[in-house]
């Protein structure tokens, strides 16, 4: 992320990321318990709260689950933020992909991974304030 910021940014773009869109993700990272209650187990998805819609096989598999704007908002950031525990990595929870963008932050710096940061900042950007 930093070397994001320092290459691909403005020093405008730059302050602008930290006055602004990042207090913006965390108020949509902290609105989770609320998007998702009663119940906010959003890594296990069954019976995961209001809003949430899911479509089940009869073994108990998620064929479809389908969520509010809002309730992507809020997962996209913790995803950005990389707070939803156990999912940076495929063999932290087995039987579910990673839910982090985690990877993206670190290695070596490439254009790809620039692109992709730079898609998530401008939805980042178009999100309400509240």
């Amino acid at each position: 992320l930093q070397q994001f910021l320092a290459i691909d940014l403005s020093p405008q773009e730059e302050t602008f990321f930290w006055n602004t869109t990042l207090p913006k993700i965390v108020f949509w990272a902290g609105q989770v318990e609320t998007l998702f209650a009663p119940s906010y187990r959003v890594p296990y998805l069954p019976n995961s709260g209001a809003g949430v819609s899911l479509q089940q096989l009869e073994d108990g598999s998620i064929v479809h689950a389908s969520f509010s704007r809002d309730q992507v908002a809020s997962l996209l950031c913790h995803a950005f933020l990389g707070t939803i525990p156990g999912r940076d990595y495929l063999d932290q929870l087995k039987g579910f992909s990673p839910f982090s963008f985690v990877q993206l932050f670190g290695g070596e710096y490439a254009e790809y991974k620039a692109a992709k940061l730079r898609m998530l900042w401008q939805y980042f950007e178009e999100l309400p304030t509240e």
